[in-house]
């Protein structure tokens, strides 16, 4: 008996737990956006990136180590010397304007950080609308086939219609079923990846406000033949290109002869200051180690300008597919506001009052019915890709909102 008892509980706390609803919190895209540049480990990495960068700057100017000398000129006694090298001027010149590039890079990269951010905080917004809508759609269909199966099951057992009909209407509840369940679970899945981007665990989010098209006058008006020039990732590429010919500077004044100065008193204790003083020059005679460095950072130099090529092309051949794209889905997405909505609207009214007046068969209902969905089923898909494509063109463009 305290055996049943307990397996009693388990199963209450069990059921318990698989029949608590899942809490979704309601969040806008503006406070997503912002939670995400915020939160986000990207920027956070991007940051200190950038304080990284900052913090070498300050070496541009680091001459060798002080030379701390014990001599014997005159083999009396032992006397204290220093030597101190320094690079000439150019050089430290040169290694300013390289690190100098390096925070410029550094903060380049973070407004890609950002903008990546951006696309795939309002993607997946896109696609929390989309699965929304899905559920939506597959609720009201899930009502309208389920009338239909308890219809046929009165008519079945008046022996109005057949056992085909029956297995028809099962088997269309079922599929429902299993799609509308399949939206859900996608749902589920866009509101676990908004998470990650706001950096948030174990909570689920829904998008405010209703599922629209975006607005595109501002990206239509910057559509043309300059269209890429602003592109983050080409800015970065070209301030990589300007940091690899400064390094190319540094490695050919690093070839110049560095200054030497000293103190060592090799007289008596009346010689003066400036007797007392070294100064020299020493001369990179092993010109085959600087010719190497040379030579590797023009290729250096060369690899760059040619990523950044390969880069405007990759960039400009995306930007050219989504501009496909948008134009595709702005036609298709016209089609369904003029007239595709209006006729399923009209043909599922249509079909209803026909059938109930006998003028078509319930296949033909049935026909009809699935028709009328299928279409707003195909608007949903073609509102995501105009939306999507919409994003697309921002991110290529570089357009994206900062907080």
């Amino acid at each position: 008996m305290k055996k049943i008892t307990l397996l009693f509980f388990f199963l209450l706390n069990f059921s318990f737990l698989f029949a608590q609803k899942t809490v979704f919190f309601p969040i806008s895209l503006e406070k997503a956006l912002l939670t995400a540049q915020k939160r986000h480990l990207s920027v956070r990495i991007a940051d200190q990136q950038i304080q990284k960068a900052r913090s070498l700057k300050k070496t541009a100017f680091d001459p060798a180590n002080l030379d701390v000398l014990f001599e014997s000129p005159t083999g009396n006694q032992m006397r204290l010397g220093v030597l101190q090298t320094f690079a000439l001027p150019p050089v430290y010149s040169a290694q300013n304007q390289v690190l100098k590039q390096n925070v410029s890079i550094a903060q380049n990269q973070k407004e890609v950080s950002l903008l990546s951010l951006d696309y795939q905080v309002k993607t997946v917004f896109q696609e929390l609308f989309f699965w929304k809508e899905q559920e939506k759609l597959w609720e009201e269909k899930d009502s309208v086939f389920r009338e239909i199966l308890k219809i046929n099951t009165v008519r079945w057992r008046t022996g109005d219609a057949t056992r085909l009909d029956m297995l028809n209407s099962e088997s269309q509840v079922k599929q429902i079923e299993l799609a509308w369940q399949e939206a859900k679970v996608q749902f589920q899945n866009a509101s676990y990846q908004l998470g990650f981007y706001l950096a948030v665990q174990d909570s689920l989010f829904v998008p405010e406000g209703d599922w629209v098209k975006l607005n595109t006058k501002t990206l239509l008006e910057k559509m043309d033949s300059l269209a890429m020039s602003q592109n983050l990732l080409i800015k970065v590429q070209k301030a990589q290109t300007q940091g690899k010919e400064w390094e190319v500077k540094l490695a050919k004044r690093q070839s110049l002869p560095s200054l030497v100065a000293g103190w060592l008193n090799q007289g008596d204790e009346n010689t003066a200051l400036f007797q007392q003083m070294r100064f020299g020059f020493s001369i990179p005679i092993w010109f085959w180690v600087q010719k190497s460095r040379i030579s590797a950072s023009k290729i250096d130099l060369k690899t760059t300008i040619d990523q950044n090529l390969l880069l405007q092309k990759q960039l400009q051949t995306e930007y050219q597919k989504a501009l496909q794209n948008f134009q595709l889905a702005s036609k298709n997405l016209a089609y369904f506001d003029q007239t595709g909505l209006k006729e399923a609207d009209e043909m599922n009214r249509q079909a209803l009052q026909n059938y109930r007046l006998g003028n078509i068969t319930y296949y033909q209902y049935l026909q009809n019915i699935e028709l009328s969905y299928q279409i707003r089923q195909r608007y949903l898909e073609t509102l995501r890709n105009y939306n999507n494509s919409v994003l697309m063109l921002d991110y290529l463009m570089g357009n994206f909102e900062s907080f």
